[in-house]
């Protein structure tokens, strides 16, 4: 059985091509978007990829810091890594000019919920770029 793989959980609504009067009113719409200033610029999206890479350094650090917190060798923090996820909006490719990066921090299971809240926070802190920061431990 030759079954067809998609992107997301579900499969499309449809495979079918779009008519020539869906094409010309995405046309439309794109051209309202453009001149409402709704897609970033090619700066503006090598500036995102830049701050996911430097994010995705940090929460090494952090990984790296918590497991030397928990009585890790050093060999073994250096080695249990810590990654970063994008999804909503971004991820989809269907940000605006000026969106926010949701992003989600997987860690290994040793280090905790405190950790975050503790060393990230400070780590973020100490960040000349971090302007604003505002830790929220309750939320879930």
């Amino acid at each position: 059985m030759n079954e067809a793989r998609y992107l997301g959980v579900t499969p499309p609504i449809t495979l079918n091509p779009s008519s020539a009067e869906e094409e010309a009113i995405s046309l439309d719409l794109r051209a309202v978007l453009e001149a409402e200033g709704q897609f970033e610029s090619a700066d503006e999206s090598r500036n995102r990829e830049v701050v996911l890479g430097k994010i995705d350094k940090l929460v090494k650090e952090f990984v790296y810091k918590a497991s030397l917190k928990h009585k890790m060798s050093e060999s073994l923090a250096r080695s249990c890594g810590g990654k970063i996820f994008a999804f909503g909006s971004f991820r989809l490719g269907v940000h605006n000019t000026g969106a926010d990066i949701d992003t989600l921090c997987v860690v290994p299971s040793h280090v905790t919920r405190e950790d975050f809240f503790t060393i990230m926070v400070e780590l973020l802190k100490a960040r000349s770029e971090v302007e604003e920061l505002t830790p929220v431990p309750g939320a879930f």
